[in-house]
């Protein structure tokens, strides 16, 4: 997904995962270098910064736990907090 597709995926994962934005999302695409030889899928990631409030500490941890998206063994779909 890319552009108005990418932030609307990210609003409403966001949402299911206890997050308020309170920011427009920065949208930066991301490389993915597999680390396996061989063929590998082909994955377009887009990295989300921007500011958010919790809104379900439940849904939260578990989402920081299993992720957001398909590509978690490729290590996209998760979730990073810092302090804002």
């Amino acid at each position: 997904l890319t552009g108005a597709d990418a932030l609307a995926w990210w609003h409403r994962r966001a949402t299911q995962a206890g997050l308020n934005c309170t920011s427009h999302p920065h949208m930066t695409p991301a490389p993915f270098h597999p680390t396996r030889p061989g063929p590998s899928p082909q994955h377009h990631l887009t990295r989300f910064d921007g500011t958010a409030t919790i809104t379900d500490p439940e849904a939260l941890t578990h989402a920081l736990i299993t992720g957001i998206g398909r590509g978690k063994s490729y290590g996209a779909g998760l979730l990073s907090l810092l302090p804002a």
